[in-house]
Order: structure tokens, then C-alpha cells, then sequence
């Protein structure tokens, strides 16, 4: 029986979330299924991560999911659970936490949201990305989740009203005071050692079994909480590699000009392509198949993108394929659309290795070629994890949040992977 269970509101984060147990030789697991057998089917994990996908759910329906997936856990006998969030406050965060908390049978939730690597850091309460409030960042304009709000509190009493306690670094020597509190505790942390010393305070007071916050956090899980250590085959990269883009962030689309610019092969998805109902099956993606299969075949890399700049995204949502969709529909077909591309390109390439920008193009991706989850491997680079497909012989995905990773990381990835394929 698995020792702990994570549950993330999207596949690249759960990801992320296992790839930190991979690093340790802790066995992890992560499910594309919602409801998992976790008796049946993972008595051979340590951890078992499960993506809820949830974040763009009603906050009530995704505290009843949550709600429902805990307690199910408990049942089976799991003792320890983590609460994956994203380190930009995106998602119903204070609806899960609270899920969780009233679920798991304890009093108090220890909740760490900085991700101290790539720049989010928790300083008085306040969320930072840079050093900047969220809501002054590029995530404001996230076109499903806007942020606009900074302090974590606010954010979580949104959506939930459990007390919150911020504990402070210069505090953490009196957290025992606060051991029978009821509800939420905040914690700062603005490097990565702050983690480490937050999750030895916390493991002094007993309060492990109940935890949440970022892919950081989960790194420092296996120091605190005792794991059998097992070691996963290493795995073979075959190349070429196709990458499939879904993220609207400015990140992801500069990383992708970048690549552009550094000459890396790419090929447009018609707006026709990923919006009409049979838009994956038309004759315009037969071409987009063959064409991109034929580059694959000559043993080249490729990239598949839609829009290349934010200011296209209204003329995209203006194709006449798109006339009565909602904005969550035209969310929604894309990612089925862009999974049943990628199926033609896998069957007929026989590509052994993915790259995949946005969690929601993942998901579309797993659903379509009905992969039951993933083994995670660890990271490429932070933030760029890679795993085996579950029961796949052998395909290689290399995922990755929208927000993560230099400019030049689609160059960096590419020059990693032509190194360990010569091994």
C-alpha cells in the first residue's frame, strides 16, 4: 500500500510532483485516473500522485472531488498526504485545502506555497514571482485563471473559511505554540534552504500526515518522511523528439521564438485543425501529418505550435469553426483536438520521444492515446520533468508547466538529449 498520496490539479504538476520522488529512488506513481483503485493496483509504490483536474472546475464541485479522493485513501490505509498547488495561487486552492484538512481527520494544515527555484517566494504572506506581487505579474492576464490577488490568506479565505496563521522565518523556532491550531498555517520561504528548515520545524511538532504546497516542498518530503529506496532502470532516448506547445504564456511563447530563431524545425496548427469538431481527421491535418512525419523520419526534430504571439489569439477564437463555443469548450477541443494529432503522428512516426509545453495539452494528449499514468524518471532541468509512459514500451515524455524555464530551454533540452542518446 502506498506510504503517502499527492493530488495535483493538473498532469504537468503532478509530474513535477513525482519527478521530486524519482530524484531520492523513492518508487512513485502518477495516475491519469481520477478515481484510482489505490488497493489494487499500486501495492508497489511508495507515492501515488494523482491528477485530479481540478483546477478549472466550480470550487464546489472540486472540494467534493478532493473530499471524496482523501477520504477514499484513508480508507484503503494511505497515513500521509500532500496537497500539490501551483506556485502561482491558480485553481481552487482554498475549496482543496480545506477538502483535505476536513477529510484527513486532523486539525491542522501546514501549507508552504513558495517554489524558491524558479523565482516564487512567500514573503510576509504576500506571494512573489521576481519579487513582484502575483498580482502585478503576467499571471493577472492568465486567460482561464486570472491572479488578483497576492496574500495567500485572502487568496485561500476566497474559497474557504478555516482561520489562517502566517508563521514567519524568524517564528519557526516558536511553530510548537501553534501545534493545536485549527485550520491553515502559511509559511514565508525565499530560498530553498527556508523549505528544508520549514519542513524540520514542522516534522518536530508531528505534523506531517496533513501538508501542501509546491513541487519545492515535495523535494524535501523524502528527508522527513521514511521511504523504501528503490532504483528505476534508466531510460533510453531515442531520438528524434516532436514537441507539441499548448501554453498560452508569454514564457512558453518567448521560449518558442527563441527556438525559432535558433532554427529549430517547426510546423503551424490551423485554427481549423484544433477547433472544428473533426478538425484532427480533415485534410488539412492529413497534410500537417505527413509533412511533420516526413521531417521525423529524416531523423530531425520538430515543434508544433498554433499561435506565435498573445495579439493572434483573438483572430484564432474568430475562426468560423469556433462560432458558438464557449471559452471553456474552445479550451477543451483544442487539447482533444491537439491528442488526436499527436496519435496519428505517434502511429505513424513511431516517435519514442514527447515533449510537452501545458498541462492541459498533456491531458488531452494521455486521454486520447488512454495512457494510465506515468513512472517518473526526475528532471531534465528544474522544472522539465521526464517519465515513461505507463505500459507503453518505452515513449519518453518530457513535460513542462508554461511558466517554467529559461528562454533558451527548448536549445538547452535539445542539447541534453543528444548527449544522453549517445550513452
Amino acid at each position: 500500500m502506498p506510504k503517502l498520496l499527492v493530488i495535483a490539479d493538473d498532469l504537468t504538476g503532478a509530474n513535477d510532483a513525482g519527478a521530486q520522488f524519482a530524484k531520492s529512488g523513492t518508487s512513485s506513481f502518477v495516475s491519469t485516473n481520477r478515481q484510482p483503485n489505490f488497493a489494487e493496483l499500486y501495492e508497489r509504490f511508495e507515492v501515488v500522485v494523482v491528477d485530479s483536474e481540478s483546477r478549472h472546475l466550480p470550487a464546489d464541485e472540486a472540494r467534493s472531488h478532493i473530499f471524496s479522493l482523501v477520504s477514499r485513501a484513508r480508507r484503503a490505509g494511505i497515513k500521509y498526504f500532500y496537497k500539490k498547488t501551483d506556485s502561482t495561487m491558480r485553481g481552487n486552492i482554498g475549496s482543496e485545502l480545506e477538502a483535505l484538512l476536513q477529510a484527513s481527520g486532523e486539525s491542522m494544515l501546514c501549507f508552504v506555497p513558495a517554489l524558491p527555484q524558479h523565482g516564487r517566494t512567500t514573503r510576509n504572506g504576500i506571494q512573489l514571482l521576481g519579487g513582484k506581487p502575483l498580482h502585478e505579474s503576467a499571471f493577472a492576464h492568465d486567460p482561464r485563471n486570472p491572479i488578483r490577488e497576492s496574500r495567500v490568506a485572502n487568496i485561500l479565505a476566497q474559497q474557504s473559511q478555516m482561520p489562517t496563521r502566517l508563521i514567519s522565518l524568524d517564528h519557526l523556532g516558536e511553530l510548537h505554540l501553534s501545534a493545536q491550531h485549527n485550520g491553515f498555517v502559511v509559511f514565508d520561504a525565499e530560498v530553498e534552504g527556508d523549505l528544508r528548515k520549514v519542513g524540520e520545524a514542522i516534522k518536530r511538532i508531528g505534523r506531517l500526515h496533513v501538508l501542501a504546497g509546491t513541487a519545492g516542498f515535495v523535494e524535501c518530503l523524502p528527508d522527513l518522511i521514511e521511504f523504501r529506496k528503490t532504483r528505476r532502470p534508466d531510460l533510453r532516448y531515442r531520438l528524434p523528439m516532436l514537441v507539441v506547445n499548448g501554453s498560452l504564456n508569454e514564457v512558453s511563447l518567448q521560449q518558442l521564438a527563441h527556438a525559432e530563431r535558433s532554427g529549430f524545425p517547426w510546423q503551424r496548427i490551423a485554427p481549423e485543425i484544433l477547433l472544428a469538431s473533426d478538425g484532427a481527421e480533415s485534410s488539412l491535418a492529413d497534410t500537417l501529418v505527413n509533412v511533420t512525419g516526413d521531417i521525423l523520419s529524416q531523423g530531425n526534430d520538430v515543434l508544433l505550435r498554433s499561435v506565435r504571439h498573445r495579439d493572434e489569439l483573438s483572430s484564432f477564437a474568430a475562426t468560423p469553426a469556433a462560432s458558438g463555443l464557449s471559452h471553456l469548450e474552445i479550451h477543451e477541443r483544442v487539447a482533444r483536438n491537439t491528442g488526436r494529432l499527436v496519435r496519428r503522428l505517434l502511429a505513424r512516426s513511431h516517435v519514442e520521444l514527447l515533449l510537452v509545453f501545458g498541462g492541459d495539452t498533456l491531458v488531452g494528449i494521455a486521454s486520447e492515446l488512454r495512457w494510465p499514468g506515468f513512472l517518473p524518471h526526475g528532471e531534465l532541468l528544474p522544472g522539465i520533468t521526464v517519465s515513461e509512459v505507463a505500459g507503453s514500451n518505452g515513449l519518453v515524455v518530457i513535460s513542462k508547466s508554461g511558466g517554467f524555464g529559461a528562454e533558451s530551454v527548448l536549445t538547452q533540452i535539445q542539447g541534453i538529449l543528444k548527449q544522453r542518446a549517445k550513452c
